[in-house]
């Protein structure tokens, strides 16, 4: 399945109250300066080579509209191999990113 992004600008203490407990989520957080536009492709590229597991993506703000979050919704059977894919990449200059899972990891 290819990953649907959506934007409903909503705020990422709103989008993190509706997680489905059936599905388990990486978000990736993102400091954006004054002017400057939330940029996530690097992720994007990183989740084609495994989309068929990705349901869907949202960005949305912090509250302080300093930091932009890109929420994954992943099947709980694929979070770990995404969880794998990221940690070998080099990302952590650019992002933080955690993970809540359906189940224990």
């Amino acid at each position: 399945m290819d990953p649907v992004l959506k934007h409903h600008g909503r705020t990422c203490k709103e989008a993190k109250q509706r997680f489905d407990p059936e599905f388990s989520y990486m978000v990736f957080d993102r400091h954006v300066s004054t002017g400057e536009k939330e940029e996530f492709s690097v992720i994007y590229d990183i989740l084609s080579s495994f989309a068929k597991g990705t349901t869907e993506m949202e960005i949305c703000r912090d509250d302080t509209k300093e930091k932009y979050s890109l929420i994954v919704k992943a099947t709980p059977n694929d979070i770990d191999i995404m969880v794998n894919k990221f940690l070998d990449q080099e990302l952590q200059d650019r992002f933080n990113y955690c993970v809540y899972s359906a189940f224990d990891i």
